[in-house]
């Protein structure tokens, strides 16, 4: 049997085991480093493998604003007529914290020839808020605004579709509750010349809607860089770009530049895992969503659950007897079933199985590939400090 570089789906799984630490809670889930060694647990004798050993290790952190993950992989495949075959794969991986931004970057080597470097970024369409500020008193664009505008406008232009808000801020004295005459006046001058320029800049004239509004907004990464730090104004109208539909794009820079349509309502790696570790505390034996962890390039792959009962603390009869306080939780029995993106198969590419821990830590794992079985034991495991934010 040829060996489909697809078992690097358990590279594609590695995303799936590097996200088994991702959080639910600060309090509850704990960021750790864990070593796993890698046997045959059984194989079809058509199949034609003989044999499997490797290793596995990662190391899930946390940072101020997202989830990192850094993961080694070496497995060693024997055949019965054919050489041996050695894959190994260095996979890093940064999801923020809201699960809408991705970057991931991996290199798998076979025989120690690199077989394929993927590198790239992904992201979600999400709610984008851009805040404008005016001059003194007068319904004049600042040159930071019109910037902050401007972006606005390119970003309405690359989602698939946006519903695009033109809200006043303005407090007493500034067209809000409590305004005078001359003042709502002016307020509604703002958003005027606001929607005005927007349309002035390419946007459809049928997606914006003008609103007030007297609540705290937080500006998008570039819309604050272009305010500065703690700079909002006090004088300001938000443009807020609403996304229809909660779809994104991936783009690849390796094995080269391309950008796949992310499909609506996918997960990336650690959302995926907090919805997991959700969905089983609610008692849901069955759940299916669509996950991107960018180890192909490719669309999301479908991933199906079923979730067992609760279990109780304590080992299962085929976890290595292994003291640390982070294996004394509540968990799952957890099978994944990983079905790539458009096909048509009811056969799912491969399984894993394991014990899904609350804090997130994953033992007795075993990854299914039809002809043979990969098990994967947790040897060794640490806990990782959290950032001071």
């Amino acid at each position: 049997m040829t060996m489909n570089v697809s078992l690097v789906g358990s590279l594609s799984v590695a995303a799936v085991l590097s996200v088994v630490a991702a959080p639910l809670t600060a309090a509850e889930i704990q960021p750790h480093r864990a070593i796993y060694s890698l046997s045959l647990g059984s194989a079809k004798p058509s199949g034609g493998v003989l044999g499997a050993d490797g290793a596995m290790s990662y190391e899930w952190g946390e940072t101020c604003g997202g989830w990192t993950v850094e993961q080694r992989f070496r497995l060693r495949l024997e055949y019965a007529d054919q050489d041996a075959a050695e894959i190994t794969s260095n996979l890093v991986t940064w999801e923020s914290k809201d699960g809408t931004r991705y970057r991931f970057n991996e290199r798998r080597l076979r025989n120690g020839d690199v077989d394929e470097e993927i590198r790239g970024e992904a992201h979600l369409n999400q709610t984008q808020t851009y805040i404008l500020g005016f001059e003194g008193n007068a319904a004049k664009l600042n040159a930071a605004a019109r910037a902050a505008l401007e972006e606005a406008a390119a970003s309405s232009r690359k989602g698939p579709g946006y519903q695009i808000l033109v809200v006043n801020h303005g407090g007493p004295g500034e067209g809000g509750a409590g305004a005078k005459p001359e003042e709502e006046r002016l307020a509604k001058q703002r958003t005027e010349v606001v929607r005005t320029e927007l349309i002035r800049a390419g946007v459809s004239a049928a997606t914006i809607k003008l609103a007030s509004g007297g609540a705290k907004s937080i500006a998008t990464p570039t819309s604050q860089d272009l305010l500065g730090p703690n700079k909002t104004p006090e004088r300001r109208v938000d443009i807020v770009l609403e996304p229809n539909e909660r779809s994104g794009v991936a783009e690849f820079s390796k094995p080269e530049q391309t950008t796949i349509p992310l499909k609506p309502d996918t997960l990336f790696p650690t959302a995926h895992t907090l919805f997991l570790i959700e969905r089983a505390q609610a008692g849901e034996q069955f759940v299916v969503r669509n996950v991107f962890d960018g180890t192909t390039v490719d669309d999301a792959t479908m991933i199906s659950a079923v979730i067992g009962p609760t279990l109780k603390p304590g080992l299962d009869p085929y976890d290595k007897p292994i003291k640390n306080t982070l294996l004394l939780r509540p968990g799952w029995h957890v099978r994944l079933a990983f079905f790539p993106s458009e096909s048509k198969s009811e056969e799912p590419d491969y399984e894993l199985s394991m014990r899904l821990l609350d804090n997130g830590v994953s033992q007795n794992m075993a990854l299914d590939y039809g002809d043979y079985v990969v098990r994967a034991e947790l040897e060794e495991i640490e806990p990782l400090p959290r950032p001071a934010c």
